[in-house]
């Protein structure tokens, strides 16, 4: 039956928009169809089944939503209220990896879409915190939405591209983050295991300097954001390595993040500043810069061409005296890492003068 009317409905686009248009204006059908499936898990799973092998019924759906703006709101609106109902959808989905490939496939040929659930997320902080707060008990959801992400970088690219022109989208998130120690080590775990997806993320940003920069400018008012980041990263050195190897192979994101972090002096003393309280960040982190001489060969080379970098840094350094001797006495157990560096700046005149 359930197939039956959804097969006809995909042949009927006027009775999509009209039965869609009918429910913006009646939000208690909305709130009663949307509480009733709460408790019937197996029509869910029956509607989300079907719709699997409806891409065309899924395409008309979600078309139809980006011209009815009002009924996106209105449905991510009922969902707040309604979190047995995200538990409930988001679940179903952890065993049905292609409705989301299905889903993420679609919105990829609908930026507009994109667009206006990002946009409508930004002023309801409620809804973050929602599907935020259950993707933590659902390491298996977030683990499908990543993976998935890593063989559509045109969705990568269309999601960061559309938060560069949301900052207050930016700011919502990173702040609901901060609050959820939980979810960073979710996903930073998570992304651990998936390479692929640190190289696409990060491949992306190199063409978005705009990204960059909002990012980083977010972070610098939030120091316990950066805490909470480098503190994860500490516990997880495989995290380390992923992400500072590919940056090895994408110089242009290194002269990015580098050249941004110049405009920036506060960032360069919140991230030194919190390096000082976690001796064992700065071990990991030279540790594992001393079997990728490649990675100190593409960062020293970079402030050669940058000396107002190198002003900032070993300006900062000057006040921040525990800083200092934080990293001079970590180099004095990484003897390899003193020949490293020592190696490198000799074949690099310019950046001893400097």
């Amino acid at each position: 039956m359930v197939q039956a009317v959804l097969g006809d409905l995909v042949s009927q686009p006027s009775m999509v928009q009209a039965v869609l248009g009918d429910l913006v204006s009646q939000p208690s059908v909305v709130q009663a169809l949307l509480g009733d499936l709460v408790s019937r898990p197996s029509v869910v799973q029956a509607l989300l089944g079907d719709l699997v092998s409806r891409p065309s019924m899924v395409q008309a759906v979600l078309g139809d939503l980006v011209s009815q703006p009002s009924m996106v709101q209105a449905v991510l609106g009922d969902l707040v209220s309604q979190p047995s109902i995200i538990q409930a959808v988001l679940g179903d989905l952890v065993s049905r990896p292609s409705m989301v490939q299905a889903v993420l496939g679609d919105l990829v040929s609908q930026p507009s879409m994109v667009q206006a659930v990002l946009g409508d997320l930004v002023s309801r902080p409620s809804m973050v915190q929602a599907v935020l707060g259950d993707l933590v008990s659902r390491p298996s959801m977030v683990q499908a939405v990543l993976g998935d992400l890593v063989s559509r970088p045109s969705v990568v690219q269309a999601v960061l591209g559309d938060l560069v022109s949301q900052p207050s989208m930016i700011q919502a998130v990173l702040g609901d983050l901060v609050s959820r120690p939980s979810i960073i080590q979710a996903v930073l775990g998570d992304l651990v295991s998936q390479p692929s997806v640190v190289q696409a993320v990060l491949g992306d940003l190199v063409s978005q300097p705009s990204m960059v920069q909002a990012v980083l400018g977010d972070l610098v008012s939030r120091p316990s954001m950066v805490q909470a980041v480098l503190g994860d990263l500490v516990s997880r050195p495989s995290m380390v390595q992923a992400v500072l190897g590919d940056l090895v192979s994408r110089p242009s994101m290194v002269q990015a993040v580098l050249g941004d972090l110049v405009s920036r002096p506060s960032m360069v003393q919140a991230v030194l500043g919190d390096l000082v309280s976690r001796p064992s960040v700065v071990q990991a982190v030279l540790g594992d810069l001393v079997s990728q001489p490649s990675m100190i060969q593409a960062v020293l080379g970079d402030l050669v061409s940058r000396p107002s970098i190198i002003q900032a840094v070993l300006g900062d350094l000057v006040s921040q005296p525990s800083v200092v001797q934080a990293v001079l006495g970590d180099l004095v157990s990484q003897p390899s890492m003193i020949q490293a560096v020592l190696g490198d700046l000799v074949s690099r005149p310019s950046m001893v003068q400097a």
